[in-house]
């Protein structure tokens, strides 16, 4: 499968630290957060995770958990590259993945967080059943697509409510400003150089060099 679900209980989250940096140089995905809260910092600016926030983390970042409460619990879904990039790439340009980056979490609305709640029992649903099934190659392939394609359709979900919650009034900047923040991703993408797939490389610095084309 191209993601995987961790159900972060009050037991399980143990396994994360006060104080611990988490790297997610080569993963991406999110944290949906249903009790408790939970403070983490990335690039100097702090995020207080509460019940019904998502936090949706990128590859080649650091993110220093600072404080977890004892009741916190959440979900947490890793996604692929090879499978999430070209979902993202044909809906969100460069700009709003900088965006994104630099503003990672939403508050989601009572009835987002249902709707969401729903679309994540329900993969997994299927994907618990399938497992139980012994059935043809082909029957196999047909569903494993079904899968993905239910996948696909929470990814854009999650990026329907980020920018429904999340306007992007604050990406109207100056030129310097922009070009500023590319060449900052840029460098990060290349002090990671060897750790990230060669795949997600090329996309990305194709993303970049066009957008940077706009403000020169």
């Amino acid at each position: 499968m191209p993601f995987r679900r961790i159900l972060l209980t009050s037991d399980t989250f143990q396994i994360l630290k006060e104080g611990q940096i988490i790297s997610t140089f080569n993963k991406c995905g999110i944290f949906y957060c249903q009790r408790g809260s939970v403070e983490v910092s990335l690039e100097g600016c702090h995020y207080h995770i509460k019940p019904g926030d998502v936090y949706i983390y990128m590859a080649s970042t650091l993110v220093h958990l600072l404080h977890k409460s004892e009741d916190a619990e959440g979900i947490m879904v890793e996604v692929d590259f090879y499978y999430i990039l070209p979902i993202v790439n044909k809906v969100i340009n460069v700009e709003s993945q900088l965006f994104m980056r630099k503003n990672p979490c939403v508050s989601l609305s009572g009835e987002q967080c249902a709707h969401f709640e729903y679309l994540l029992n329900n993969l997994w649903d299927r994907i618990n059943a399938e497992d139980c099934q012994k059935e043809n190659v082909q029957y196999q392939h047909m569903k494993l697509e079904l899968i993905k394609s239910m996948g696909q359709t929470i990814c854009y979900e999650i990026l329907n409510m980020y920018f429904t919650n999340q306007p992007l009034q604050p990406l109207q900047q100056g030129k310097k400003e922009n070009r500023y923040q590319i060449f900052k991703y840029i460098f990060r993408l290349l002090n990671h150089f060897y750790k990230l797939p060669k795949v997600f490389l090329s996309q990305q610095f194709g993303l970049l060099i066009l957008c940077l084309y706009q403000y020169l």
